[in-house]
């Protein structure tokens, strides 16, 4: 599929990798409709982008049916050609710290809002049959550190419902590509939190993250796994030895603690 000309819903664009996204798809032509908390703040993106055309849709897919509404309102005013799920939250600390409402809201915008988009753009899609759909995951759902449980979990499910999903569409003409991001500097919620990595693990940039969009667009690949060489072979030995992985962990964060 081509960028130009496509209408793109776009969730979390008033974050750093989703103006990243933003930017390079009105740069190749494509008519955007972006969706974040802040109107100011989508304005002023709108009013930085090349083009025409390009529209704003306040939502806060924390709140229960929002993502559904997001879409209504969006199909209200044209077609969608590629939906890029890339809202979320971070949901970090320990699980037993969490309150009811801090999982519920992680789960609905990391997991269900993503599912909620699909189900209510792909009948459109598939009645042209033609169509683009875009989860944004993370290494993490492969890959878990300590404190990460709820953050990982939403995105390994994501991970899994975008393969699945795509078998579904495959001979309906409608794409589905997961991007699993490992940690991006500056910007994302690696960032926001003040992380730092081992000496080894490289990072990317949000305009790898866009090229990532753009390519998602134009080959539908199943997944495009945005981190370095070391990273993928810890995080694909977390996913075949996890037991292994849980020890090795305990034993390094024993011994940061000196017992």
């Amino acid at each position: 599929m081509q960028v130009a000309g496509k209408r793109v819903l776009l969730t979390g664009a008033n974050g750093g990798l989703g103006e990243a996204a933003a930017s390079a798809l009105a740069t190749r032509g494509a008519k955007l409709v972006l969706s974040g908390r802040s109107q100011s703040a989508l304005d002023a993106l709108i009013e930085k982008l090349p083009g025409e055309g390009h529209s704003a849709i306040v939502a806060d897919l924390a709140v229960p049916g929002a993502a559904t509404q997001l879409v209504e309102q969006a199909l209200a005013v044209g077609p969608i050609d590629v939906c890029v799920a890339n809202a979320g939250l971070p949901g970090g600390g320990s699980m037993v710290d969490l309150t009811p409402q801090a999982i519920a809201d992680v789960v609905r915008v990391n997991f269900e809002a993503p599912l909620m988009m699909a189900q209510a753009v792909v009948p459109s899609m598939v009645e042209r049959g033609s169509g683009q759909i875009i989860f944004v995951a993370s290494v993490a759902g492969k890959f878990a550190l300590p404190g990460s449980t709820l953050y990982s979990g939403t995105k390994a499910g994501l991970r899994t419902a975008s393969w699945a999903l795509r078998t579904e569409m495959s001979s309906r003409g409608v794409g589905v590509t997961a991007i699993t991001p490992g940690f991006i500097r500056e910007a994302g919620m690696f960032v926001k939190r003040g992380g730092t990595t081992p000496w080894f693990v490289r990072t990317r940039t949000p305009a790898q993250f866009a090229d990532a969009v753009i390519k998602s667009i134009e080959h539908n690949p199943g997944e495009i796994v945005l981190a370095p060489l070391t990273l993928r072979a810890i995080a694909n030995l977390a996913l075949s030895a996890p037991g292994l992985i849980a020890r090795l962990l305990g034993r390094s964060k024993a011994a940061r603690r000196g017992t």
